[in-house]
């Protein structure tokens, strides 16, 4: 018997679970839905998490197929990088918002429009007035094998941070 690590299957956008950790385009995003789309059958599109500008964006394409991960996911808060008090924005970049017990991330519609999308849900949402929320710069999100070990398919960083050589400073 073949088996796959971490489990992957390849599935029709349409037939997706909302919030499921998907592979488009080479890129890695989550399936979401609006809170406005009616049930039982809302419009699946994609937020893709953006390397290059550390930002979710979303996606929608119609009639494609996605490597799925599922929605049984992972997430690694790295705890030094929390901050108190973030108001999302269209400025936001990937932190990861406790919004109650729930992770959140600010998904990028265009340049002036922004929905808050609840990972556990795949419901992307608006904020009307934004709390003020804990927010974490650095984190990751992915699967477990098997075996219990963990693949990070998204490992988030804030935009200036991914700029600065890391290296050591003086001669």
């Amino acid at each position: 018997m073949i088996s796959c690590e971490p489990s992957v299957s390849i599935s029709a956008l349409v037939t997706a679970t909302p919030g499921s950790l998907v592979r488009f385009e080479g890129a890695f995003g989550f399936v979401v839905v609006s809170e406005n789309d009616p049930a039982p059958n809302p419009v699946r599109r994609i937020a893709t998490y953006n390397r290059t500008t550390h930002r979710f964006e979303r996606a929608m394409p119609e009639g494609v197929e996605v490597f799925d991960f599922g929605s049984t996911l992972v997430l690694e808060p790295d705890l030094e990088s929390v901050s108190e008090g973030e108001l999302p924005s269209e400025e936001s970049g990937s932190e990861a918002l406790l919004v109650g017990k729930e992770f959140n991330v600010v998904v990028h519609l265009s340049r002036t429009q922004f929905r808050l999308l609840e990972l556990s849900t795949g419901v992307l949402k608006a904020l009307n007035p934004p709390p003020l929320l804990k927010a974490f710069k650095r984190w990751s999100i992915g699967v477990r094998d098997a075996r219990g070990r963990y693949t990070p398919l998204i490992v988030a960083t804030p935009r200036l941070a991914a700029a600065v050589d890391e290296g050591p400073i003086g001669p």
